[in-house]
């Protein structure tokens, strides 16, 4: 049997003090250790720095983009192989899960990364057990040896500790797909029976929602009660999945109902729990749970973690502490998730003021703010559209009224009360109002933030700009919020035919504006009749809840919804008021504070445009994709930040805006750039139809790569195993293929890759698979078909050929189009490279006063380096300051600061020209940092959909002769063509233009090129590529690697000037 290995040998006491969950991960850690990394931030990022968040796809011989990167890391531990195996186990999990899906899902970056967590740690648990746990053992050891003497020690595992994992992940991130993919995967590996498999849910409206995910992956699932007669795929040797609610789980029953005695299930059960929030910290359901699975496994997943045991009372938080330390296994929380650009940007009300007082003045401006989020709503919808904005909502929310007695109760229908009334003043007070609009407009409200600056002063910039008067503003609430030309009497009206709801409306015959969902409706509607509110009731209008997603609702807001808690789902919350909080909430409140900041986001893509690749953005798209935070009381916001905060989200930051100062003279210089003209764009201009080419031809390379060691030369070679093209074979089984599912598969495929403008049926897939020049390199038995289900594989090949015929085809038109159309224009002001104005910047609070400061005294900023600031002064940049990265995350900025190997180019010209290098003397050298996301200048590559963005433009000028150089510092692991990458490519493809654009431009000779600056050592890249190419043969091809090469700021400019030489 496997046991926990010695105990650690210390001489320091155990502290009483509890780091925060998100700081004790010790398993989740113990992972990313297996990939070569020492946290997940730390894996993020390098995937971030490498543009591998944004890879969904795979890869023509099978294997996922991912797999790439992670088996060439440096000190990932996990054999190539065995690697190789679990991504291709992910693809067919992957899947199986798309089988019956209509679109098809793809994995982002972090869901793939959780599934592969699981896949080592499930092999390992079931094949090599004894050993697992003496790694995890010698892991903790060793993390314990490098805490403070004053940290608590992290306690060894134990082989219990092995038979639960659990998932830390933000409301949005898809923790349901991963659930599925757990259960095949431990189907998989334990082949063991279980007497029940359990999904246990917080309530009903949950447990649906899984019933019809589970229909959607064709996993065989029932809800606790209905029958067992369910045929499902898990081929009768495991039960169907059983859904059951907490609520109806119990120690012994009484009485009727569904409820069910624990023991009635057994200990030996594959448990999966979601969202367990509601009991995880109370004694009788962690004991009814660890019952449920005493010899069975458990998958356990949240998006509060952090509430469940930060928040938890003293005596009880060490013990969940150690628990999830060990048990969590992937985080992907909410500040990770909103670091990578998903859901909204949020605003939460700091008042200085933190007393229970109601306050008129706090609902003024949520009303106020949700109106200027309608009007942008409204007057741009057009604009909006690409970006899948829905109608904005505001919903309050907060404890749950059931009709009790309890002072909870009381609390929040007393809130419900306030608002309703606050309603019925608005409506019918329009001068007091209107001269209140006008001050809130002004930032003279006597509301103090914490810095004792008026609360309102920086809010509203829409209506501002709109020039509107309170008189406008008051009026155009009244007619979009309220429905109501001209204010009126507030009705309640109690919807018989909806259970719990009450519709609110100004007169008679309005549409509904809002609909009270409430436990207590008759409760509610005697207290409204009490304060003089006319209260009907009506048995014809149904549900507006049930229909508050219809694009026609009527619904502007929601209040006292414990529907929204239960895992309603809707993308329309812009604004939410916080009503009574009840002691023990705050994992109901982080729910529905990550269900509010969900987004769609352009192309379903999840993300805010801030963090998207665009070529412009609607005007204040920003506001729609904000969720402003409001109490109705003072004391609640003060609360909602203490939640936040146990979570790990970031709430006492403020914004400060940077403005950056464009060093006019320079411009005078006449700097020349490649532009495309203002407005145009590929996949707006040119429409694209697949179909045959006859000069077109692909390669699709399955044969498996095999790796050898040389011994005499202490190197490591790649090659390929022999096999014969199949391209002939493959046009053979073409009547036998599923058109329709390869259609669909195409769509996905051009969706994930941009191909906006490129069109394409079934029979035009047919058509190029049956008549098209393409070859195909796999084994022999790839393509046979001794059974039905080897049909599954040729369906893989056929729409690997089709993704690379249809991504070369779209590349083709693309560069064509850009040759015709790219000018060059003498770089102004207005270019959006100048243009953005300054730094946004997202700062911790304890930071704000020095940057506030920094500010102020803006000169010092602007020339020189800063010691306590992230900036790097290079006086030959076109503006300042440059941003880099802020090691110590005090702050972020909005555009990125520079990483650190952008620093070192910087730092590393910026010494040359100081130091007057002989290559630079009687010339003037001008440097801009590049933007990404539209604003800089892009050049596409081969087959990703996407711009490639060179980080800088070198400029270098004498006499009339001008040098443009494109420069790119980034790392070269991920340069799958070898030499015939794109990006390396540039600058060969750039001396081609440069003769059609030298045309353009009688007051300059201008030379073009591009330089690729390997943040990645030679003796790791030269392993990656096809061949063993010496440094030199890197350089002809224009990459310089920096930490190799102290001189290559003189081999590139030394390149760069001698082409004029040759041309001599």
């Amino acid at each position: 049997m496997a046991t926990a290995s010695k105990k650690v040998k210390t001489n320091r006491s155990n502290s009483n003090r509890l780091l925060l969950l998100q700081d004790s991960l010790i398993l989740n850690r113990f992972f990313c250790r297996q990939l070569g990394f020492e946290k997940f931030k730390d894996l993020r990022d390098y995937l971030r720095l490498g543009g591998h968040t944004e890879q969904e796809s795979w890869e023509d011989d099978g294997h996922h983009a991912l797999f790439y990167v992670l088996r060439n890391k440096p000190g990932c531990v996990v054999p190539p192989d065995r690697l190789a195996e679990y991504d291709l186990r992910i693809k067919g999990y992957l899947e199986r899960l798309n089988r019956f899906r209509k679109p098809p899902v793809q994995l982002k970056y972090f869901q793939y990364l959780a599934v592969l967590f699981v896949e080592i740690y499930l092999d390992r648990l079931f094949n090599e057990k004894e050993e697992l746990l003496a790694d995890l053992n010698k892991f903790v050891e060793q993390e314990n040896e490098r805490l403070l003497p004053t940290a608590p020690l992290y306690p060894l595992f134990t082989e219990e500790d092995l038979s639960k994992l659990a998932f830390w992940m933000a409301t949005g991130s898809g923790k349901t797909l991963i659930m599925h993919i757990n259960l095949w995967q431990y189907l998989y590996y334990s082949r063991r029976m279980h007497d029940n498999i359990l999904l246990v849910t917080p309530n009903e409206g949950l447990s649906h929602q899984h019933l019809e995910e589970f229909r959607k992956s064709g996993i065989p699932a029932r809800h606790y009660g209905e029958s067992n007669d369910i045929v499902g795929f898990f081929g009768g040797e495991n039960p169907p999945v059983t859904v059951i609610e907490i609520t109806k789980l119990t120690e012994s029953k009484r009485g009727g109902g569904l409820s069910v005695e624990i023991d009635a299930f057994g200990p030996n059960n594959l448990l999966f729990v979601d969202e367990g929030h509601r009991g995880a910290s109370g004694e009788v359901w962690r004991e009814l749970r660890r019952r449920l699975a005493e010899r069975g496994f458990t998958f356990e997943y949240s998006a509060t973690f952090g509430q469940i045991v930060n928040g938890a009372a003293k005596d009880k938080r060490k013990r969940l502490l150690e628990e999830y330390s060990k048990a969590i296994i992937f985080d992907y929380s909410y500040p990770h998730f909103y670091q990578d650009g998903y859901g909204k940007d949020y605003y939460i009300l700091n008042l200085k003021d933190e007393t229970d007082a109601f306050n008129d003045w706090i609902l003024l401006g949520n009303l106020m703010s949700f109106y200027e989020q309608y009007l942008v709503y409204e007057e741009h919808r057009e604009a909006l559209f690409p970006y899948n904005i829905e109608k904005p909502l505001w919903v309050f929310v907060g404890h749950s009224v059931t009709g009790g007695k309890s002072q909870e109760d009381k609390n929040t229908m007393t809130d419900v009360q306030e608002i309703i009334a606050f309603f019925q003043r608005f409506l019918g007070e329009k001068d007091t109002w209107t001269a209140r609009i006008e001050r809130a407009i002004k930032g003279e409200t006597g509301l103090e933030d914490q810095r004792g600056e008026d609360l309102f002063r920086n809010l509203f910039p829409y209506l501002k700009e709109r020039k509107l008067t309170p008189t406008e503003i008051y009026a155009g609430i009244l007619q979009r919020v309220f429905h109501s030309q001209a204010g009126g009497a507030l009705r309640a009206v109690e919807l018989k035919a909806a259970s719990g709801e009450i519709g609110l409306r100004v007169g008679a015959d309005s549409p509904y504006f809002g609909v009270i969902n409430i436990g207590n409706v008759p409760g509610l509607m005697k207290l409204l009749a009490q304060q003089g509110i006319p209260c009907e009731q009506e048995n014809i209008t149904g549900s507006l809840f049930d229909r508050i997603n219809d694009p026609q609702s009527p619904v502007n807001v929601l209040i006292g919804s414990r529907k929204f808690m239960e895992g309603w789902d809707s993308f329309r919350v812009a604004s939410m008021g916080l009503l009574n909080i009840g002691k023990g909430e705050g994992s109901q409140i982080i729910q529905l504070f990550g269900r509010g900041v969900r987004l769609w986001g352009k192309d379903r893509s999840l993300k805010r445009s801030s963090a998207l690749p665009a070529d412009s953005t609607p005007p204040y798209i920003r506001l729609l994709e904000t969720l402003n935070v409001f109490g109705v009381r003072a004391n609640y916001m003060a609360q909602f930040r203490e939640y936040l905060k146990q979570e790990g989200i970031e709430t006492d930051f403020e914004e400060i805006f940077l403005p950056v100062r464009i060093q006019k003279e320079f411009l005078e210089r006449g700097l020349q750039v490649l532009r495309l003209p203002e407005g145009k764009a590929f996949h707006r201009e040119e429409g694209v139809v697949l179909e045959l080419d006859p000069d077109l031809r692909v390669t699709l390379d399955l044969r498996p790569q095999i790796e050898a060691a040389r011994s005499d030369m202490n190197q490591e070679v790649a090659g390929r195993t022999s096999g014969e093209d199949h391209a002939g074979r493959l046009k053979e089984l073409v009547p036998l293929l599923d058109w329709e599912h390869i259609y669909f598969d195409l769509l996905e495929f051009k969706r994930t890759r941009g191909f906006y403008n490129l069109s394409f049926t079934p029979l035009s897939l047919r058509r190029i698979l049956e008549h098209g020049y393409y070859t195909v390199f796999c084994p022999t038995e790839q393509l046979s078909l001794s059974a039905f289900t080897e049909l599954r594989r040729v369906h893989e090949i056929a729409k690997g050929v089709l993704r690379k015929y249809a991504a070369a085809f779209y590349d083709r038109h693309r560069r064509a189009w850009g040759k015709e159309q790219l000018r060059l224009q003498t770089l102004t002001e207005s270019d959006p490279n100048l243009s953005f104005g300054g730094y946004t910047l997202r700062v911790k609070r304890d930071f704000v006063e020095h940057v506030r400061e920094l500010v102020e005294r803006a000169d010092e900023l602007y020339t020189r380096d800063m010691k306590n600031f992230p900036n790097i002064h290079f006086d030959r940049h076109l503006y300042q300051p440059l941003l880099v990265a802020d090691e110590e995350e005090r702050l972020e900025s909005v555009p990125p600061g520079l990483n650190q190997g952008e620093r070192k180019f910087v730092d590393d010209l910026r010494k040359y020209v100081q130091q007057n290098g002989e290559l630079l003397r009687d010339k003037e050298v001008f440097l801009l940092r590049n933007l990404t996301r539209g604003k800089g200048i892009g050049f596409f590559e081969t087959g990703t959909g996407e711009a490639f963005y060179p980080d800088f433009i070198l400029w270098v000028i004498e006499n009339a002769k001008q040098w443009i150089t494109f420069i790119d510092p980034h790392g070269l692991r991920y340069a799958k063509g070898g030499f015939n990458d794109s990006k390396i490519r540039l600058h060969a493809d750039l001396k081609a233009l440069e003769l059609t654009l030298q045309q353009q431009c009688t007051q300059w000779q201008v030379y073009l090129s591009s330089f690729i600056l390997s943040t990645s050592r030679y003796d790791e890249i030269k392993k990656i590529f096809p061949e063993q190419y010496s440094q030199e043969e890197f350089e002809k091809h224009n990459i310089l690697f920096i930490y190799d090469d102290s001189d290559y700021i003189r081999k590139l400019l030394r390149t760069v000037l001698e082409d004029a030489d040759s041309k001599a």
